[in-house]
């Protein structure tokens, strides 16, 4: 959120408050579509992306420039942010949900490692997934 605050006051004459409500704003409406697309992409897996398909992308246009990078930066950020909190056992939301039904209910302390454990094998093969259909997608392109 700083780099888009720093980005705007450099763009603008606005004033810090109002550069840095127009900041949160536009990281909240990121957010908000972010977590609106989680669906779409459970209906269509083949719109995912890793690593490669990231680096691709951030690539694609050398000469943008520091604004357009600056942009990327905060949009992938953003992503990995609302991604670590989704409520999968092997990341952080995940935890946070366990660790509130074990407060409910202390048996369910035992299920969280091999919970984990699962949810990182899933992880790891979603990832796998993701870079050959990355990779795919650039030797046809």
């Amino acid at each position: 959120m700083a780099c888009l605050a720093v980005m705007k006051a450099i763009g603008s004459d606005w004033s810090v408050p109002s550069v840095a409500t127009q900041s949160v704003h536009e990281v909240l409406l990121l957010i908000q579509q972010m977590l609106q697309s989680i669906p779409e992409i459970l209906h269509h897996p083949e719109r995912l992306s890793g690593i490669v398909g990231i680096v691709s992308a951030g690539g694609r246009n050398p000469q943008a420039g520091l604004t357009w990078m600056a942009s990327f930066w905060v949009l992938l950020n953003v992503n990995l942010a609302v991604s670590n909190l989704l409520p999968l056992p092997p990341l952080d939301g995940g935890k946070i949900v366990f660790l509130a039904l074990e407060a409910l209910w202390k048996p369910l302390k035992r299920l969280q490692t091999p919970a984990a454990v699962t949810g990182w094998a899933l992880m790891l093969a979603l990832m796998l997934y993701v870079t050959v259909q990355d990779i795919g997608r650039l030797v046809v392109s």
